[in-house]
């Protein structure tokens, strides 16, 4: 499977003409994510994370304490508000489930 195909897998490319498809291909860097690692840090948005595989499950810190947040499940992609209006992300988003690379093409 090719960035491309894992890419119009989720909602946010399904209606991009091939060649806009392929500009996201070009910039994407698709890591392998352990259980429990952290892939967002509450006050930091590298932009919108996408997530190919597995789930994840965001808490937040608020007044102190840590609460839980959403839980997101592949594929999807996460930061919408941080990549429409350049906001910090408000949760740490920790990876559950098992982590998969893209194969070379």
């Amino acid at each position: 499977m090719t960035v491309q195909d894992e890419l119009r897998g989720m909602d946010l490319f399904e209606e991009l003409s091939d060649e806009r498809l392929d500009a996201w291909a070009e910039v994407v860097e698709i890591r392998d994510a352990a259980d429990g690692d952290v892939l967002l840090k509450q006050g930091s948005s590298p932009g919108p994370l996408l997530l190919f595989t597995g789930r994840t499950k965001a808490f937040l810190t608020v007044d102190g304490r840590r609460e839980p947040g959403n839980a997101n499940t592949a594929p999807t992609w996460i930061g919408a508000i941080a990549a429409i209006t350049w906001f910090a992300d408000t949760g740490v988003f920790r990876h559950f489930g098992l982590p998969r690379t893209l194969p070379d093409a």
